[in-house]
């Protein structure tokens, strides 16, 4: 009777150690992806996969995990400040979701933060980023091989068949383990939609109708539109690129991520508070990864975690995000996923919103003294000077906020 005791005992820790098993990472496996492969379209909006539709996006829901809204920080362009002292210090060139994405945490005016971004990670291996654009210099140090194609100026913003062909190139010759390719067009086309008549160079030429006019005009979803012209051809250029991988024996031994750098408003453009803005449908797909799985949403904090991960290499130091392991094993697990990008995200809308619905509060001195507690996207540089935890930072904005708001239904 002792023994069965026993042997029962052991069968429940047993069964226990792997039922915990599961909801830890596990080493990938023996043989991870030879090479991970970040594939960015521009401001790629929410719903844009089903709306426009872009087929090879589609397919690629099918192959792998796909998050139809992933959560990066609000895609605002601080004035550049290079003084530490200064509240609205931004050491960056480059809107806010980019170094936020590379470097896996919202404290991006930390010491040494440019020195600690995914690419930092591979010590021994290759890297290698082409874009065709010159707004991401500020995240290019670190990579083995950079290529900025557009030599031409505008023109160039269009041509997103530079930074694939040269990726195929690359990938050919040097073979990196981690590889970023970025196409510009598609948020450069949303700028035109939202500038219209007033867009750079006179671009929206070339988008008019027959007699002239512009019925796209600050609406992305209209049938041929710049936007949706710009980002069917970047569609078909992931295509082309996938069947490229596959002909050369690449693609079994790939993982491919495709996503936005940051989403689009409706009427084009990215302005930060607008909610659209902030959110990009993402794509895993390859390798190891899990087939024909949908999640509602995620955060992109856990991007860089997920990416280290996969190539085997230590997470950038200051990232704070989760690896994403619903994707290779087990499910998720929503208390781990707290998205704090979405919560931050809201809060800010919400002040943003309120003060422009009711900036007579501002003179209330109540409100004024409350308000001055709430950390605001303009000093984002300034962050890791009152908090060191980004669950501390969201947990005190929503706290300041629910303040201002007593406040503001006083008055």
């Amino acid at each position: 009777m002792r023994f069965i005791l026993l042997l029962f005992l052991n069968l429940i820790i047993i069964m226990t150690g792997c039922s915990n098993d599961t909801n830890k990472l596990i080493k990938f496996k023996s043989d991870p992806p030879k090479r991970v492969i970040l594939f960015i379209s521009d401001a790629m909006p929410v719903g844009a996969p089903e709306k426009i539709p872009l087929p090879v996006f589609q397919q690629l829901k099918n192959e792998g995990c796909y998050y139809k809204a992933m959560h990066v920080i609000l895609a605002a362009h601080p004035k550049r400040d290079e003084n530490e002292k200064d509240a609205t210090y931004y050491p960056w060139g480059c809107s806010l979701p980019n170094p936020v994405a590379m470097t896996g945490t919202v404290f991006i005016g930390q010491p040494e933060i440019k020195q600690h971004l995914i690419q930092h990670s591979f010590r021994d291996q290759k890297t290698a980023f082409t874009v065709n654009c010159d707004s991401y210099e500020e995240i290019s140090p670190g990579y083995m091989i950079y290529h900025q194609l557009a030599e031409n100026g505008f023109p160039d913003l269009f041509k997103d068949e530079m930074p694939v062909e040269d990726a195929k190139k690359i990938i050919e010759n040097d073979d990196p383990t981690f590889i970023r390719i970025h196409l510009q067009g598609p948020g450069s086309a949303g700028h035109i939609v939202f500038q219209g008549p007033e867009s750079y160079n006179q671009a929206h030429l070339k988008y008019a109708a027959e007699d002239g006019s512009l019925p796209w005009y600050k609406n992305i979803w209209y049938p041929e539109s710049p936007y949706i012209q710009q980002a069917l051809y970047a569609d078909s250029l992931l295509g082309d690129f996938i069947d490229w991988l596959k002909t050369t024996g690449r693609w079994e031994e790939s993982v491919l991520i495709v996503m936005g750098d940051h989403g689009q408003w409706d009427q084009g453009t990215h302005p930060p508070y607008a909610e659209k803005s902030s959110m990009t449908p993402f794509v895993i797909v390859g390798n190891g990864i899990k087939k024909g799985l949908t999640y509602e949403d995620g955060d992109m904090l856990d991007l860089v975690p997920t990416i280290a991960y996969l190539c085997n290499v230590e997470k950038p130091k200051f990232a704070v995000g989760r690896v994403m392991q619903e994707c290779f094993i087990g499910e998720k697990d929503e208390q781990k996923s707290a998205q704090f990008l979405k919560r931050l995200n809201g809060v800010l809308i919400q002040h943003h919103q309120l003060l422009e619905d009711k900036p007579e509060l501002l003179q209330n001195a109540n409100f004024k003294e409350a308000n001055d507690e709430f950390l605001t996207i303009e000093t984002i540089g300034d962050w890791h000077r009152k908090f060191s935890d980004l669950a501390l930072l969201v947990k005190h904005n929503e706290q300041v906020f629910q303040k201002l708001k007593e406040i503001a239904e006083k008055n």
